[in-house]
């Protein structure tokens, strides 16, 4: 008895609502048609191309999220209906799309022509009420294998084909709007036909309901109504900007907005509804819960405890192990011959993936080298640590090998030497090797993979970056390939500079959250002015510790500073 009066009371609730729903559309409608006949509203092309292109957009958006929600929610429960459904508002939100694109007074990459935009319309509000109608007599319980992938592909190529009627053949096309006459008789009986369409779909889905008037229901049956109300206004619309045709594209978004919300109400909120009414249902015998509790509650407690020790034992590995680091990179400040070297490293964890070093080769040469190691903590640090120990070993056996020899050359050997180590396949390095001889004042560069070329900092000109090729970062593919590194010479001049870096210093964010950029990099060193490389050093560091405290840091970032002092 109470279930009978609980659903009578239902009934009642939904019939008011449609009720009101469809009362209020009539009188917005007879309105409308008021202000139509008996008052003169003018309303420019730009204003209404704003609100044409708001609508339309709106309209797209409210298609594309009622697919999302049965597209993804295919693969729970399998129902034909809902991927009929999906593709139905898929195809008519692109079918939106291209209307507004091609619409009259728009911008549009295809060839301008009244009856394109409207063939669009016709097209998009006939497939919406066919694909409904499709969607509304299939079985309820009637399941699909279909992949969804394909539904798509079905969509795309019906829009490829109402594309090509509208766009490429339209000319073949019966005109449907008349420049200066208004509506032809064929978009009319197009009008009269959609509108057909949609009231047959509102008594196809009231068969469907069968009586059961749940929310999703009536918000499914509110859509058709206001849809309906739409297509009426389209029907009896003049011209462009009166307020049939305004009041038409209004009803359109409030019909979308509504078939969304049953969608939304079915596929999403629903299950979740059923799920919280389960879990209320159930009954827990509450003294074993509470007992199987504790001592789940002294297990975690125990573990959290060995946890800490082992956290902390970590911490205190790491910060020794970053000491350990620290020492193996070259002392700062140092001058080596006629040069003076300086250099920063800013890892994001506790251990660098970056390398410096420089050192005398012999009286004459000093070489230097800038890296970058993929990845980030541990695993970088040591192979930063294997690779600064080949580079070495390349240096001595190409400097044995012949009494000149060029970084191209270390480059190779070392190439070579990462390719007989066990490293994992995806593991590479980037690197900028250089070499110094201070009687001709030579500076020789070759890049693996580094894509930060040098600045050169001169007393006579603006910094400006180096133009290097890159190169091929040094990594596991000498089996199929073998990469020719090459020599770039450059002379440095007494009081001249170069800055080495890696990507992490451009990559740096700013205050605004945006990188910092090469550009930004030059116009800071050009705002330094002329001045010793310590200076240079000062300042730069100042300003990344500065971004990195405001920004964060996403990765390590190091540079150099190499500074001829003497002619």
């Amino acid at each position: 008895m109470q279930s009978q009066v609980a659903s009578s009371d239902k009934s009642e609730k939904t019939i008011r609502y449609l009720s009101t729903v469809v009362a209020s559309s009539v009188v917005i409608f007879l309105f409308s048609i008021f202000i139509n006949r008996f008052v003169e509203i003018k309303i420019s092309q730009d204003s209404y191309l704003m609100f044409h292109v708001f609508t339309e957009i709106a309209s797209a958006l409210i298609s594309f999220s009622i697919f999302v929600v049965l597209f993804f929610t295919y693969d729970i429960f399998y129902r034909k209906y809902s991927l009929i459904l999906a593709n139905t508002f898929f195809i008519t939100g692109l079918l939106d799309i291209f209307h507004m694109l091609t619409y009259n007074g728009m911008y549009s990459l295809f060839p301008e022509n009244i009856q394109t935009p409207t063939y669009f319309w016709i097209f998009s509000r006939f497939i919406l009420g066919i694909g409904l109608f499709i969607a509304y007599t299939t079985k309820k319980d009637s399941l699909s294998s279909v992949k969804k992938g394909y539904s798509i592909i079905l969509g795309i190529l019906v829009v490829g084909v109402v594309f090509l009627l509208s766009i490429i053949y339209v000319e073949q096309m019966p005109p449907l709007i008349i420049k200066g006459k208004g509506l032809t008789n064929t978009k009319i009986i197009w009008e009269y036909v959609i509108t057909t369409i949609f009231i047959i779909d509102i008594f196809a889905y009231v068969n469907r309901s069968e009586g059961k008037y749940t929310t999703a229901n009536v918000y499914m049956l509110s859509g058709l109504m206001l849809g309906l109300f739409a297509e009426v206004c389209f029907m009896l619309y003049v011209n462009v900007y009166d307020t049939l045709n305004i009041t038409g594209h209004i009803f359109k978004i409030l019909s979308y907005g509504y078939i969304f919300r049953a969608v939304f109400v079915k596929n999403v909120r629903r299950p979740y509804q059923q799920i919280f009414e389960q879990k209320e249902m159930l009954t827990l015998d509450i003294s074993d819960m509470t007992i199987a509790m504790e001592e789940q509650t002294a297990k975690i407690y125990k573990q959290n405890k060995e946890l800490e020790f082992i956290n902390t034992k970590i911490k205190d590995d790491l910060a020794s192990t970053r000491e350990i680091q620290k020492a193996m990179f070259p002392r700062k400040d140092l001058v080596i011959n006629d040069l003076r070297f300086n250099f920063e490293i800013f890892p994001c964890e506790e251990l660098s993936g970056d390398y410096v070093n420089y050192f005398s080769i012999d009286d004459e040469n000093i070489g230097f080298y800038i890296m970058d190691v993929s990845g980030h903590g541990v695993a970088a640090a040591m192979l930063g640590v294997f690779a600064a120990q080949s580079i070495g070993e390349s240096m001595r056996i190409k400097y044995k090998e012949a009494s000149i020899f060029s970084p191209a050359a270390v480059l190779n050997h070392f190439y070579s030497l990462f390719n007989k180590s066990n490293f994992p396949d995806e593991i590479h390095i980037v690197m900028l090797y250089g070499m110094y001889n201070k009687n001709d004042n030579k500076v020789i560069l070759s890049s693996a993979g580094l894509n930060c070329n040098p600045i050169l900092i001169s007393q006579d000109s603006k910094p400006k970056f180096l133009e290097i090729e890159s190169g091929f970062p040094i990594c596991k593919l000498g089996d199929v390939f073998e990469p020719n590194f090459e020599d770039y010479e450059i002379e440095l001049k007494y009081g001249e500079k170069l800055l080495l870096h890696t990507d992490g210093l451009t990559e740096m964010r700013r205050q605004d959250g945006n990188f910092w950029g090469p550009d930004s990099l030059l116009a800071y060193i050009d705002s330094i002015g002329v001045s010793p490389s310590f200076i240079l050093n000062n300042k730069l560091k100042s300003q990344i510790v500065q971004n990195i405290t405001n920004s964060g840091q996403e990765d390590d970032i190091t540079y150099c500073v190499i500074e001829k002092i003497s002619p």
